[in-house]
Protein backbone atom coordinates (compact mmCIF):
# COMPACT_ATOMS: atom_id res chain seq x y z
CA UNK A 1 0.00 0.00 0.00
CA UNK A 2 2.98 2.53 0.55
CA UNK A 3 4.41 1.72 -2.58
CA UNK A 4 1.60 3.00 -4.37
CA UNK A 5 0.54 5.65 -2.07
CA UNK A 6 3.98 7.10 -2.98
CA UNK A 7 3.44 6.48 -6.58
CA UNK A 8 0.36 8.29 -6.70
CA UNK A 9 1.02 11.07 -4.56
CA UNK A 10 4.16 11.88 -7.24
CA UNK A 11 1.37 11.41 -9.97
CA UNK A 12 -0.73 13.70 -8.37
CA UNK A 13 2.39 16.21 -8.09
CA UNK A 14 3.10 15.79 -11.86
CA UNK A 15 -0.55 16.09 -12.53
CA UNK A 16 -0.94 19.35 -10.51
CA UNK A 17 2.27 20.79 -12.41
CA UNK A 18 0.16 19.58 -16.00
CA UNK A 19 -2.91 21.74 -14.92
CA UNK A 20 -0.67 24.59 -13.68
CA UNK A 21 0.78 24.25 -17.16
CA UNK A 22 -2.35 24.57 -18.88
CA UNK A 23 -3.82 27.44 -16.99
CA UNK A 24 -0.82 29.16 -18.06
CA UNK A 25 -0.95 28.56 -21.31
CA UNK A 26 -4.51 29.65 -21.42
CA UNK A 27 -3.67 33.08 -20.98
CA UNK A 28 -3.83 34.87 -24.15
CA UNK A 29 -0.22 36.84 -23.80
CA UNK A 30 1.34 33.92 -24.66
CA UNK A 31 3.79 33.62 -27.57
CA UNK A 32 4.09 30.67 -29.88
CA UNK A 33 7.52 30.28 -28.71
CA UNK A 34 6.14 30.18 -25.15
CA UNK A 35 3.52 28.16 -25.89
CA UNK A 36 5.68 25.73 -27.34
CA UNK A 37 8.15 25.30 -24.55
CA UNK A 38 4.78 25.25 -22.44
CA UNK A 39 3.85 21.98 -24.57
CA UNK A 40 7.17 20.68 -24.32
CA UNK A 41 6.97 20.56 -20.26
CA UNK A 42 3.55 19.17 -20.65
CA UNK A 43 4.56 16.31 -22.75
CA UNK A 44 8.03 15.68 -20.37
CA UNK A 45 5.26 15.51 -17.61
CA UNK A 46 3.05 12.68 -19.33
CA UNK A 47 5.98 10.66 -20.04
CA UNK A 48 7.22 10.83 -16.34
CA UNK A 49 3.72 9.61 -15.30
CA UNK A 50 3.78 6.81 -17.72
CA UNK A 51 6.93 5.56 -16.56
CA UNK A 52 5.84 5.91 -12.76
CA UNK A 53 2.87 3.61 -13.74
CA UNK A 54 5.15 1.31 -15.67
CA UNK A 55 7.88 0.98 -12.77
CA UNK A 56 6.02 0.79 -9.84
CA UNK A 57 5.79 -2.71 -8.11
CA UNK A 58 5.27 -4.59 -5.54
CA UNK A 59 5.61 -8.12 -5.05
CA UNK A 60 7.19 -8.82 -8.58
CA UNK A 61 3.37 -7.29 -10.02
CA UNK A 62 3.35 -3.87 -11.33
CA UNK A 63 0.61 -1.95 -9.75
CA UNK A 64 -0.22 1.24 -11.70
CA UNK A 65 0.08 0.57 -14.99
CA UNK A 66 -3.25 -1.63 -15.57
CA UNK A 67 -1.98 -5.41 -15.36
CA UNK A 68 -2.65 -5.51 -11.74
CA UNK A 69 -6.33 -6.37 -11.76
CA UNK A 70 -7.61 -7.51 -8.29
CA UNK A 71 -6.26 -9.06 -5.42
CA UNK A 72 -7.90 -9.95 -1.96
CA UNK A 73 -6.61 -9.34 1.22
CA UNK A 74 -7.31 -11.15 4.68
CA UNK A 75 -8.18 -8.04 6.83
CA UNK A 76 -10.08 -9.96 9.99
CA UNK A 77 -9.30 -13.05 12.06
CA UNK A 78 -12.94 -14.29 9.88
CA UNK A 79 -12.76 -16.26 6.71
CA UNK A 80 -15.75 -13.49 5.38
CA UNK A 81 -13.30 -10.62 6.61
CA UNK A 82 -11.51 -9.88 3.24
CA UNK A 83 -11.04 -6.66 0.88
CA UNK A 84 -10.80 -7.05 -2.65
CA UNK A 85 -8.65 -4.29 -4.08
CA UNK A 86 -8.88 -2.92 -7.64
CA UNK A 87 -6.01 -1.25 -9.48
CA UNK A 88 -6.54 0.16 -13.15
CA UNK A 89 -3.94 2.12 -15.00
CA UNK A 90 -2.83 5.72 -14.41
CA UNK A 91 -1.07 6.15 -18.04
CA UNK A 92 -1.46 9.71 -19.49
CA UNK A 93 -2.40 7.93 -22.51
CA UNK A 94 -4.80 5.80 -20.82
CA UNK A 95 -8.73 6.17 -22.15
CA UNK A 96 -10.07 7.21 -18.40
CA UNK A 97 -7.58 9.23 -18.17
CA UNK A 98 -8.75 11.85 -21.03
CA UNK A 99 -11.59 13.73 -22.50
CA UNK A 100 -13.07 14.29 -25.54
CA UNK A 101 -12.52 17.89 -27.30
CA UNK A 102 -14.53 20.00 -29.88
CA UNK A 103 -13.50 22.60 -31.46
CA UNK A 104 -15.43 25.15 -33.00
CA UNK A 105 -14.86 25.19 -37.42
CA UNK A 106 -14.22 29.02 -37.36
CA UNK A 107 -11.29 31.23 -35.85
CA UNK A 108 -12.12 34.71 -34.62
CA UNK A 109 -9.54 37.67 -34.44
CA UNK A 110 -8.78 39.67 -31.67
CA UNK A 111 -11.57 42.47 -33.15
CA UNK A 112 -14.34 40.13 -33.08
CA UNK A 113 -17.36 39.82 -30.85
CA UNK A 114 -20.78 38.30 -29.98
CA UNK A 115 -22.94 39.74 -32.60
CA UNK A 116 -26.08 41.49 -31.38
CA UNK A 117 -28.23 39.35 -33.60
CA UNK A 118 -26.66 35.46 -32.03
CA UNK A 119 -28.47 33.31 -30.70
CA UNK A 120 -27.78 31.64 -27.39
CA UNK A 121 -25.56 28.29 -27.21
CA UNK A 122 -27.15 25.07 -25.76
CA UNK A 123 -24.86 22.02 -24.98
CA UNK A 124 -26.76 18.87 -24.45
CA UNK A 125 -24.92 15.28 -23.14
CA UNK A 126 -25.47 12.29 -21.17
CA UNK A 127 -22.86 11.48 -18.31
CA UNK A 128 -22.12 7.95 -17.78
CA UNK A 129 -23.94 7.88 -14.62
CA UNK A 130 -26.82 8.08 -16.72
CA UNK A 131 -27.67 12.05 -16.27
CA UNK A 132 -28.59 13.76 -18.73
CA UNK A 133 -27.22 17.54 -18.99
CA UNK A 134 -28.35 20.62 -20.66
CA UNK A 135 -26.50 23.87 -20.58
CA UNK A 136 -27.83 26.93 -22.00
CA UNK A 137 -25.03 29.57 -22.60
CA UNK A 138 -26.58 32.89 -23.13
CA UNK A 139 -24.17 35.17 -24.92
CA UNK A 140 -24.04 38.99 -24.60
CA UNK A 141 -23.24 41.12 -28.09
CA UNK A 142 -20.17 42.44 -27.97
CA UNK A 143 -18.05 40.05 -25.84
CA UNK A 144 -14.75 38.77 -27.69
CA UNK A 145 -13.93 34.91 -27.93
CA UNK A 146 -12.31 34.91 -24.66
CA UNK A 147 -14.70 36.41 -22.72
CA UNK A 148 -17.30 34.13 -24.61
CA UNK A 149 -14.95 31.23 -23.18
CA UNK A 150 -14.67 32.62 -19.75
CA UNK A 151 -18.71 32.16 -19.35
CA UNK A 152 -18.67 29.47 -20.93
CA UNK A 153 -16.36 28.03 -18.16
CA UNK A 154 -18.14 29.67 -15.30
CA UNK A 155 -21.76 27.71 -16.25
CA UNK A 156 -20.36 24.19 -15.04
CA UNK A 157 -17.37 22.00 -14.13
CA UNK A 158 -18.43 19.37 -16.16
CA UNK A 159 -17.31 21.68 -19.63
CA UNK A 160 -14.42 23.41 -19.76
CA UNK A 161 -14.18 26.01 -22.80
CA UNK A 162 -10.38 27.46 -23.91
CA UNK A 163 -9.34 29.68 -27.36
CA UNK A 164 -7.00 28.16 -29.54
CA UNK A 165 -4.36 29.70 -31.01
CA UNK A 166 -6.17 30.59 -34.27
CA UNK A 167 -9.01 31.79 -32.45
CA UNK A 168 -11.44 28.66 -32.25
CA UNK A 169 -13.15 27.85 -29.37
CA UNK A 170 -12.37 24.41 -28.10
CA UNK A 171 -14.72 22.70 -25.63
CA UNK A 172 -13.33 19.64 -23.30
CA UNK A 173 -15.55 17.44 -21.36
CA UNK A 174 -13.80 14.81 -18.94
CA UNK A 175 -14.20 11.06 -20.17
CA UNK A 176 -16.48 9.80 -17.71
CA UNK A 177 -18.43 12.82 -17.87
CA UNK A 178 -19.44 11.69 -21.23
CA UNK A 179 -21.38 8.99 -22.88
CA UNK A 180 -21.63 9.15 -26.38
CA UNK A 181 -21.78 12.97 -28.16
CA UNK A 182 -22.68 16.08 -26.64
CA UNK A 183 -25.00 18.23 -29.23
CA UNK A 184 -23.77 21.92 -29.77
CA UNK A 185 -26.99 24.10 -30.89
CA UNK A 186 -27.36 27.87 -31.26
CA UNK A 187 -25.45 30.16 -33.22
CA UNK A 188 -22.85 33.27 -32.97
Amino acid sequence: AQTAEGAMNESTNVLQRMRDLAIQSSNGTNSAAERTALNEESSALQDELNRIAETTSFGGRRLLNGSFGEASFQIGSSSGEAMIMGLTSVRADDFRMGGTTFDSENGKDKSWGVPPTASDLKFEFRTKAGEDIVLDINTKAGDDIEELATYINGQSDLVNASVTDDGRIQLFVAEPDLDGAMSISGGL
